[in-house]
């Protein structure tokens, strides 16, 4: 009998087949490199239902699928490399869901969902204050997003009402596709109701694809009675699990180490694979020839390079939350000693200064200093030439997007200077962020040390070129 088991791609894929063998979890649909790699000849077996893959900017890697398996991959994964900061989705995407409505508004309408939460159901069909509406989620990390109908998930399809038949994009063999859509010409199918086929339908027979296709009509029947005897708002069908989880630096070298099993791997090596850089396309190549020195030369070519290119240019700060929302920031390096990189940015718009609770006028400066790998970025306000206070973010240590962008997660907690006072802010944020299980407890405790030693020296008037020296990693900026 074929087992569910976990897809595995991108960047990250050959520490965490590593860590998911480990624990006896089942993979599925391995990639050429891969089955190689872990000599692996029996993987197709098992029937993909979990998918891990990276990230847009290779920072983290999304978690997707059934809910069961899926929370056991990333238990597993959280157990071994700590410090993972997920974001999950506030209902599963495909769960079914009875609404009620609220309001009306430009795209819909405002729903009240379980837990007294609320969403969108965007729809072009009139309905009154109060109806319940049978709906499945499309998007429910940020804001939760509803199409009305019902959605049921099985292993090899979806059945969407509402909705046309569809493909995988991993099904790309014409004749395969064909079969496929021939099948459900045998099939008494309501009305109104499209079939999703999977990627698992490569593997599975076409009697397996029936079956469950006869299941999942029998099922969509009975929701559809239930939902017009319903009344309480209530979810349905439990859909398909996602977990967006970022790495910190720290927690890509421990990453490092379960990739060392099974291959040469230079210490960075998953940072590096993360960045668009000189270095990311020559790695596997220094791999093949490393010799013990070989991770310290790497870095130290790599902070090298990343001066040299952006002395005197603008670059781009991508400021990430522990969330899915980012904002962006460009100022100018006018100076760089090594470590420490200066940069300046010129306010030309009227308002306030967050934290600072100044007002903000055009002219100002505000000078900006860290360096790679730090987990602290300090920002001093200025005018005519005086200082009006600092700004300290606290976040994970500064990396390299590409040799223009930089990107760290702020932790929230952040440390204000000003008048000669010293003060923390936004700690219960951070707290929130941790009872909601996006940071884990060791690193939530180790946010709160830190910010407090910062403080503490930021108290004692320790020069800010100090302070950030003192918070760089020693296995890269040691002597």
């Amino acid at each position: 009998m074929k087992r569910q088991g976990v897809r595995v791609r991108g960047i990250y894929s050959t520490a965490i087949v590593q860590l998911l063998l480990d624990n006896n979890i089942p993979i599925a649909d391995l990639s050429l490199v891969l089955k190689e790699r872990f000599n692996i000849r029996n993987e197709q077996e098992n029937i993909p239902v979990v998918t891990i893959k990276d990230t847009n900017d290779k920072k983290g890697f999304i978690i997707y699928g059934d809910p069961e398996l899926s929370d056991k991959v990333l238990y597993v994964l959280k157990e071994n490399v700590s410090d993972i900061v997920t974001i999950r989705s506030l209902f599963n995407k495909y769960s079914t869901i009875l609404v009620k409505v609220l309001e009306k508004t430009s795209k819909g309408y405002i729903v009240e969902l379980p837990g007294k939460r609320k969403g969108l159901l965007e729809t072009e069909r009139r309905h009154n204050i109060g109806d319940k509406i049978i709906a499945y989620v499309v998007s429910g990390v940020n804001r939760i997003v509803l199409y009305e109908g019902i959605a049921i998930v099985g292993k090899f399809v979806r059945l969407i009402e509402h909705e046309k038949n569809k493909f995988s994009k991993h099904i790309k063999n014409p004749e395969k596709k064909t079969l496929l859509l021939s099948m459900l010409t045998n099939i008494e199918k309501p009305p109104h109701i499209g079939i999703y086929f999977r990627s698992s339908c490569n593997i599975a027979s076409l009697t397996d694809i029936l079956d469950e296709i006869q299941r999942l009509i029998s099922h969509y029947v009975s929701l559809k009675i239930k939902a017009r005897e319903e009344n309480e708002i209530s979810q349905v069908t439990q859909g398909e699990a996602l977990y967006i989880n970022f790495l910190p630096f720290e927690t890509k070298n421990k990453f490092d180490l379960f990739r060392r099993k099974r291959i040469s791997t230079l210490n960075f090596h998953h940072y590096i694979k993360s960045t668009n850089t000189q270095e990311k396309e020559c790695l596997d190549l220094l791999e093949f020839v490393s010799s013990d020195t070989s991770s310290k030369k790497l870095i130290d070519y790599h902070v090298e390079n990343i001066l040299r290119r952006i002395k005197g240019k603008d670059i781009k700060f991508i400021h990430q939350w522990p969330s899915l929302d980012h904002y962006t920031y460009t100022c100018s390096v006018y100076k760089i000693s090594y470590p420490l990189i200066y940069c300046r940015r010129y306010v030309s718009k009227e308002g306030i200064y967050d934290g600072l609770k100044i007002d903000k006028k055009p002219g100002d400066i505000i000078v900006t200093l860290f360096a790679l790998f730090s987990p602290v970025i300090i920002h001093t306000y200025m005018r005519d030439n005086k200082v009006l206070g600092s700004y300290i973010n606290i976040n994970s240590p500064m990396e390299v997007l590409n040799p223009a962008e930089f990107w760290y997660i702020d932790y929230h907690i952040d440390i204000i200077k000003k008048n000669g006072l010293v003060y923390e802010i936004d700690s219960t944020k951070l707290e929130e962020s941790y009872k909601n299980n996006i940071l884990t407890k060791n690193l939530y405790e180790r946010i709160l040390s830190f910010s407090k030693n910062i403080k503490e020296m930021l108290e004692k008037n320790i020069e800010k070129e100090k302070i950030i020296l003192s918070t760089l990693p020693k296995k890269i900026y040691k002597k």
